[in-house]
């Protein structure tokens, strides 16, 4: 049987056991392979993306602009404060969460998020660091906002993706 390991397929059955399938364990048949299904997250509303940290932490965030911090497999979750003014409306909300290679030193943590805007509301990106205890993302700073916003709450593309990048000596 195969262990599924990748950070985005332990990501995904986080999610789906968080978003409706809480307590669901077992083994399920795929087109990869037989995949062994181990909870690790209760009592989330409507999950967006996940974060692996060091030391089996984790952070996760719900569409309504909930950021939590979980200290490994089904702890209970911390809320973290300091995020930004999010638009909450039908698709939008708090995104994707991405946790940078140099997490243990520089503590950083992005996020994609959907902003106020004059007219409605749009896309934009951002990143803070993570207070050590794991409670507030400070100096949250905006890096990025999609012009012009919309209305209507819909099509907010955010979606993190690690590249590497090769360094010249």
């Amino acid at each position: 049987m195969r262990k599924f390991g990748l950070q985005l397929g332990t990501g995904f059955w986080a999610l789906m056991i968080g978003a409706g399938m809480a307590g669901a364990s077992g083994v399920v048949e795929t087109s990869v392979g037989t995949l062994q299904i181990t909870p690790v997250a209760e009592g989330l509303v409507e999950p967006w993306a996940i974060g692996f940290l060091p030391q089996g932490a984790f952070l996760v965030t719900e569409r309504d602009g909930q950021l939590k911090h979980f200290t490994g497999p089904l702890a209970a979750p911390q809320l973290v404060t300091g995020l930004p003014e999010l638009e909450v409306d039908g698709q939008g909300g708090l995104l994707d969460v991405l946790i940078p290679q140099d997490f243990a030193t520089t503590r950083e943590v992005w996020l994609t998020y959907s902003k106020p805007q004059a007219g409605g509301s749009g896309t934009a990106i951002g990143k803070g660091t993570l207070s050590a205890d794991g409670s507030t993302l400070e100096g949250f700073t905006q890096l990025f906002e999609m012009p012009p916003g919309s209305s209507g709450g819909r099509h907010f593309g955010a979606r993190w993706w690690k590249l590497r990048m090769a360094r010249s000596s």
